[in-house]
């Protein structure tokens, strides 16, 4: 009789009515409840309570409270006591997320976005963004080698919040790190149609560092979305393959920071910002060749590092027009022999990459 009486009273009075009565019961009230009072009565209620009540539903009347609440009106509170219950959208999200170098090149940061494009609500709890690591660090020489064991990646998870009223998920998701593979659950929240996740101000939604080591530049890590159980997919392969373009095509080269510049007998010591790298090669050798210019770990030398995917040649100059250093520049490189020419004006080092 309870529960056929406070079934059919208004939403606020069942809602006051089943705050004074156990789980059980209070499901079972709302069970017998029409659909779009339900929606109401979980409206009403804490977040915590309105998820346990609807975890003890019938699954038919979850089933039906799906398609009232993941319209653009659909109450929030309610919706996210369903969240638990909704399929994993991962595939039905659009994501924009990429890494960007920071910190003198000790530091990746995701940024980017994941925005909804369907006309429904859908739940972001036990929603996993994949981060594929890079493999690659340098010895105690220095010398880019690729590990065969984890590189204990720290993953930090920064901000990740948004439209539609999405407060920072990053409080209660799961970070873990396995096999250069980094994992970001998170638990709870919901995304409405048209809204999107994105970062803070900076735009850094997560961080990944090794205690202040350099990572590796040229191959930043790649990053996915995925459900629970999912196997890691297109990511990794990616991964993989930009790897093995690094074992092939990993080029360095350490030069000399001394320079004299144009109209003065003083040589000086040149910093990473004070140098600049062209690439010239046929066809689009240079398109995607992205060099970084940084000082060694012993502080003696200019070390240029990139990736090449071919023969082509590039060339190290002072940006003033300044003199070089006349003592040639090292390259070490995989897959590559090397010529080193200082221009006849003695402001320019041309190296240039040849097929083995």
């Amino acid at each position: 009789d309870t529960v056929r009486l406070v079934s059919e009273v208004s939403p606020l009075q069942a809602a006051r009515v089943l705050d004074t009565v156990d789980d059980e019961l209070a499901s079972e009230i709302l069970s017998e409840m029409p659909i779009e009072d339900i929606a109401r009565v979980l409206g009403l209620l804490p977040v915590d309570r309105a998820a346990r009540l609807v975890g003890l539903l019938p699954e038919a009347r979850r089933a039906q409270l799906l398609p009232l609440l993941q319209g653009k009106d659909g109450d929030a509170i309610a919706l996210e006591a369903l969240a638990p219950f909704l399929p994993c959208p991962a595939q039905e999200l659009r994501q924009t997320l990429r890494a960007k170098v920071m910190d003198a090149g000790t530091k990746y940061g995701i940024v980017g976005k994941v925005e909804n494009p369907t006309n429904a609500t859908v739940s972001l709890d036990g929603l996993s963004l994949r981060v594929a690591l890079s493999p690659w660090a340098k010895d105690a020489l220095g010398v880019w080698e690729r590990r065969q064991e984890g590189l204990q990646y720290r993953v930090d998870c920064a901000w990740i919040g948004g439209s539609g009223g999405v407060g920072n998920l990053c409080q209660n998701a799961k970070v873990s790190v396995e096999n250069n593979t980094a994992t970001v659950t998170l638990s709870g929240g919901t995304l409405c149609s048209g809204c999107e996740l994105s970062g803070p101000p900076d735009g850094v939604l997560i961080s990944i560092h090794r205690n202040g080591q350099e990572l590796d530049p040229k191959s930043p890590p790649l990053v996915a979305l995925a459900c629970p159980g999912d196997e890691m997919g297109d990511e990794a392969d990616a991964m993989a393959a930009a790897d093995e373009v690094g074992v092939q095509g990993r080029v360095t080269v350490e030069a000399s920071p001394w320079f004299r510049p144009e109209g003065s007998v003083t040589w000086q010591r040149g910093t990473p910002d004070e140098f600049e790298v062209e690439c010239r090669a046929e066809g689009d050798a240079c398109s995607s060749l992205l060099a970084t210019i940084r000082t060694t770990q012993n502080q003696e030398a200019i070390e240029v590092s990139f990736n090449a995917a071919g023969p082509l040649e590039i060339s190290i100059s002072s940006k003033t027009g300044g003199e070089l250093d006349y003592r040639e520049p090292i390259v070490t490189s995989d897959g590559f022999g090397s010529q080193v020419e200082l221009s006849e004006d003695g402001k320019e080092w041309k190296i240039t990459l040849l097929a083995e």
